[in-house]
């Protein structure tokens, strides 16, 4: 299948090369295994009325399409066009068009958290893609021969302990 994937920071080599060097050489790699995890970028205009119109802006809120959790975004983001395996993709479990009409409250709550503004903003929807950030699965040996997995984030190189 075909899908629209954010650009990776790491490659799979890279993504070994940094986990051995925080794990300081006291694992081993046994296994790694790519996996693309679905979003939905939604972009949102945000439009105050008369004086307070200099706060108008444009909103990219980035929607779980597993978990269903939104964040915002900093940037659009780059991305590749790629053909993957449909068994490294994740499933929806989330309907997409749901979460588009949920984010606007979302980003409301996070306007009057961030901003403090206590002012009714019109949030209207501009866009919105199918994205899906790519993930390594790392199987790992620890020097008890324990074997652990580990998510290795591919565009930040951010990764956490699964087991």
């Amino acid at each position: 299948m075909e899908i629209k994937v954010l650009k990776n920071g790491f490659k799979m080599d890279e993504a070994y090369k940094h986990l051995m060097k925080k794990s300081k050489g006291k694992i081993k790699i046994d296994n790694m295994e790519a996996i693309f995890y679905p979003y939905e970028l939604i972009e949102f205009a945000i439009e105050y009325k008369g004086r307070l119109s200099k706060n108008n802006a444009k909103c990219l809120c980035l929607a779980d399409l597993v978990k269903g959790e939104y964040a915002i975004a900093k940037s659009r983001g780059e991305f590749n066009m790629m053909e993957v395996d449909d068994t490294l993709v994740m499933p929806l479990k989330v309907d997409r068009q749901e979460l588009i009409d949920k984010a606007p409250s979302y980003i409301f709550g996070e306007i009057l958290r961030e901003k403090r503004m206590w002012h009714n903003p019109e949030i209207n929807y501009l866009q919105s893609d199918l994205i899906y950030k790519p993930f390594y699965v790392v199987q790992c040996i620890n020097e008890e021969n324990e074997v652990f997995h580990v998510l290795f984030d591919a565009v930040s190189g951010g990764f956490v302990m699964l087991n």
